[in-house]
């Protein structure tokens, strides 16, 4: 009968391990949303001086240093929200800067 004892200890030991595994999970998960890769202030700038140029030539390696789209169109509504711009219609309101029309026909409004 001892060697019953010892199941509520293996039981345990094994919820331990399913939490820690849980918790560890949930905070690399956490840790990649918020910093985008370790270089969010990198995609910032690429995106500001992509959008300051009148979304000309889109930089080489935007897609590797801000995780983003092959597809022009996407990669520049990315870049819009991340910089904190809104697509307003017909006109930018608030004192807005105008940066061109969305693929849906709003505007990018950019503070």
């Amino acid at each position: 009968m001892k060697k019953a004892v010892a199941i509520p200890y293996v039981i345990a030991l094994i919820l331990g391990v399913i939490v820690v595994g849980i918790l560890g999970y949930w905070f690399i998960a956490q840790g990649g949303k918020t910093i985008g890769k370790g270089k969010g202030s990198e995609c910032d700038s690429l995106c500001a001086a992509w959008r300051n140029s009148g979304f000309g030539l889109k930089p080489s390696n935007i897609k590797e240093v801000c995780s983003g789209s092959e597809d022009t169109i996407q990669m520049k509504d990315f870049c819009m929200t991340r910089l904190g711009c809104k697509a307003e219609s017909p006109s930018c309101t608030g004192g807005r800067i105008d940066y061109g029309s969305t693929p849906t026909g709003s505007r990018y409004c950019c503070p």
